[in-house]
């Protein structure tokens, strides 16, 4: 069997939300955020996050890319005047005028895109910003987001428990269609637990040490602080060593109840 190979590029998603984000922000001159989202292994398309597009919005972009019959008829809603999201047609014809590139197949898994048989002359506009953190196939620009001041002032001011913690990071929610903040449910040899939140300056980890049935955790202020590199190191480090001893648990409860 003859083997053929072709130059290919693998794109993380979140890339790829980032570059096309950056892309339909310039051309609809407004500030855009994107999740590309997976529905099969040769389907992906981008959900706009923060807005909803136009009919015009979206006979700008396919005016840009010079779209073809096809491409209009999968991409202007049949029923509505607006829409939060783009059809794989438009978006990847988008992302070549991104990257100044062509390619002749595209292959999607839940993590990556593969693009296969790559022309370019120079691969352009692919550097990512230091103030661009992915989070779940979308690229936060971090200076949008609320600093560590003003997490830890809501919390002084507003009650130092998890509900302030929600409302305080709304502005996040509708910007970005996530709170931008996580739980890390096991003790850091100091406190019970630790919440991660995304702010302007990095990564804030708010401790807390007691839970109730009405405002969930209580954080410890006093001891808020700003992750290091060294630090998200030990958190990770922490967790898989509690997640495979858990695990491990779990397969031999399962096997004993199995008989």
């Amino acid at each position: 069997m003859k083997k053929e190979y072709y130059p290919s590029l693998k794109l993380e998603l979140g890339k790829v939300s980032y570059y096309l984000q950056k892309i339909i922000s310039e051309i609809l001159n407004r500030n855009i955020v994107c999740a590309a989202k997976v529905e099969s292994n040769d389907f992906w398309g981008v959900c706009i996050v923060n807005t909803r597009l136009s009919l015009s919005d979206l006979k700008l972009l396919l005016s840009f890319v010079n779209a073809d019959d096809r491409t209009v008829e999968e991409t202007m809603p049949e029923d509505a005047k607006s829409t939060h999201s783009l059809g794989m047609l438009l978006s990847s014809k988008l992302l070549q005028k991104a990257l100044n590139a062509s390619w002749k197949e595209e292959y999607v898994t839940e993590k990556d895109l593969w693009l296969i048989d790559v022309e370019y002359i120079v691969l352009s506009n692919t550097e990512i910003d230091s103030n661009i953190c992915f989070v779940c196939n979308r690229a936060v620009d971090t200076r949008d987001l609320l600093s560590q001041q003003d997490i830890k002032s809501g919390l002084e001011t507003g009650g130092a428990d998890y509900n302030t913690l929600v409302n305080l990071c709304e502005e996040h929610q509708k910007k970005y269609g996530d709170h931008l903040f996580w739980r890390y449910p096991i003790s850091d040899g100091e406190h019970t637990g630790v919440y991660f939140v995304l702010v302007k300056e990095g990564v804030m980890a708010i401790p807390y040490n007691s839970v109730d049935n009405d405002c969930f955790e209580w954080f410890v202020l006093s001891d808020i602080k700003l992750c290091s590199h060294l630090d998200m190191i030990d958190f990770i480090s922490e967790w898989e060593e509690y997640s495979n001893r858990l695990e491990n648990q779990m397969a031999s409860f399962k096997d004993f109840l199995g008989g």
